[in-house]
């Protein structure tokens, strides 16, 4: 569970903050504040240890950036804040998990079309489960841990026609490292489960082919194709001190989806991203919905 929720929020500039390129053809200048609500399930898990298992979830993240002319272009830095919620169907049980997050990010927006998004963010998490044992009983019990992320995102754009109107292509690049540390989990019958810590470090390529129309209130329309691979992703479990259990979320999948971003009266942008991504580990549906206003 810890792994999944950290995998969910780990997410990109687009789905974050919107097209901020959006905002800057309709004349927009200036701070922001945004707000952003997801939503959506993990499913279709491999290996006989997660038979039976999926993972709904929902959350809320905000923000507010100050904008800084710099050489070239925009320099965006602001603070973030967020909560996740997750309700986990195992075979026989369920649960539910609760995530806090705070950050710091830094946009640079190029003006030959390059930018550059980082993002720093510590994360403080709780997660219960209920189940049933062999015989039948119903075992409970709580684990409670912290940890960091770091992500490095890289893009360009390249327009087809017009330099601020029309179709474009913009191949991404994303890099994110996250560790988060262990527990040791007292069940409600006994059982003694020590959880090791885990490193995540995720490679993501993507391509986006979009179409800007310009006008009034500009709109982004646009979708977008890419692979993501988790490099690490190993966690180890013991029951009672007993042998060492292990598994891993070593892998890649594919990363689909469709999205628009739509300014209004130069001060608000909307904004919102479909994504579908299916591998050898497991497979997510994701709904992303935000808005940010300019002042």
């Amino acid at each position: 569970m810890g792994y999944l929720t950290n995998y969910i929020e780990s997410q990109t500039l687009l789905q974050r903050l919107g097209d901020l390129k959006n905002s800057k053809i309709s004349g927009t200048q200036g701070d922001g504040f945004w707000i952003k609500s997801f939503g959506g399930k993990l499913s279709a898990f491999s290996g006989s240890s997660l038979d039976g298992f999926d993972m709904s979830y929902t959350g809320t993240q905000l923000g507010i950036d100050k904008r800084l002319d710099v050489t070239g272009g925009d320099l965006f830095v602001g603070a973030m804040a967020g909560f996740t919620r997750t309700n986990p169907n195992y075979k026989e049980g369920d649960g539910n998990g609760k995530n806090y997050i705070a950050g710091l990010y830094a946009t640079y927006l190029l003006e030959n079309g390059l930018y550059v998004d980082t993002v720093l963010k510590y994360n403080s998490m709780r997660n219960n489960f209920s189940v049933k044992d062999t015989g039948g009983a119903t075992v409970r019990g709580t684990g409670k841990t912290q940890g960091i992320s770091l992500s490095a995102e890289l893009g360009k754009r390249f327009w087809l026609s017009d330099k601020t109107d029309g179709l474009y292509i913009e191949p991404q690049a994303q890099l994110t490292y996250g560790y988060q540390n262990g527990d040791t989990v007292n069940a409600s019958n006994g059982l003694n489960v020590g959880l090791s810590h885990y490193e995540s470090t995720l490679g993501r390529i993507s391509g986006i082919v979009g179409y800007q129309i310009k006008g009034q209130n500009p709109i982004n329309l646009y979708m977008k194709t890419g692979i993501v691979r988790e490099m690490s992703g190993g966690a180890s479990y013991r029951f009672n001190g007993g042998e060492k259990n292990n598994h891993s979320f070593c892998s890649s999948w594919f990363d689909n989806g469709i999205g628009a971003n739509i300014n209004i009266n130069k001060k608000h942008n909307i904004y919102a991203e479909a994504d579908c991504s299916t591998g050898g580990k497991f497979d997510n549906a994701m709904l992303n919905l935000g808005y940010r206003y300019s002042f």
